[in-house]
């Protein structure tokens, strides 16, 4: 009893080793053509899944393909990379779309500013539709070059456009340079200059104070807001001179 006890390990051991053999001799020999059946049910499987794209994604993607299919070649858009697209001779330049990304329609030399003013100029050089880098230009020879100036400006001999009035700047230019700005320099540089005379100095900023003009009650400067039209504080004559300022504004 107590051998037939010790050797049901051994037994069960044995069991499930000889399990294990079948089970891979059946795995082994499974015919081959199973094994394609499987894998054409999984590609199968694959190609129905859904099209999980976001529904704004599905639906551009559908527009374009219905806009690719009505419209014309030079109108046609298209994606991709830039190098990658050739145009027709009918529409050789290649304008970008503003509005999609990626995506590129070949149009004619005057067709460039139908959809992207910022990109009306046709260059040569690249054949696309690039933006005129002429200030204030509305039509470009070249990249930097204007052919013709917006409204409010003039073409200069170096095709470039300028304001008409560019002689009265310079002129206020030249006021500011010759008059101002030695005047605003004086100013500032007074605080800095040396003291000479200090007792004349001295003077002068006595005889300053006492030409203020003070409230005769507190002996304080008169307030911003005192109507010196109203209040005589330093002759009828200042009075009269406030009084007409006011009657001018």
């Amino acid at each position: 009893m107590i051998a037939s006890r010790c050797a049901l390990p051994g037994q069960a051991f044995l069991l499930v080793f000889i399990s294990a053999f079948l089970l891979h001799s059946a795995s082994a020999a499974r015919p081959a053509s199973a094994h394609r059946h499987t894998g054409h049910r999984s590609r199968t499987h694959r190609s129905q899944r859904p099209d999980r794209r976001p529904a704004g994604a599905l639906l551009a993607a559908r527009a374009l393909e219905d806009t690719n299919k009505s419209a014309p070649a030079c109108l046609r858009k298209q994606q991709g990379h830039p190098s990658e697209i050739h145009c027709p001779e009918a529409c050789p330049f290649l304008r970008a779309e503003p509005t999609e990304m990626c995506a590129f329609t070949c149009v004619a030399e005057g067709q460039c500013h139908a959809d992207d003013p910022l990109a009306s100029f046709a260059n040569p050089e690249t054949m696309r539709c690039e933006g005129c880098k002429a200030v204030a230009c509305a039509q470009c020879k070249t990249s930097w070059k204007c052919a013709k100036c917006q409204e409010g400006f003039v073409l200069s001999r170096f095709d470039t456009c300028i304001s008409p009035y560019r002689g009265i700047w310079w002129l206020a230019y030249a006021f500011i340079l010759l008059v101002v700005f030695p005047v605003v320099y004086y100013i500032v540089m007074l605080p800095f200059r040396p003291v000479v005379n200090k007792a004349v100095l001295e003077k002068g900023m006595d005889f300053r104070e006492v030409c203020k003009l003070l409230e005769p009650s507190t002996g304080l400067p008169y307030r911003l807001w005192r109507n010196l039209g109203d209040h005589y504080l330093a002759g009828i004559a200042v009075m009269l001179h406030f009084r007409w300022q006011e009657l001018v504004i």
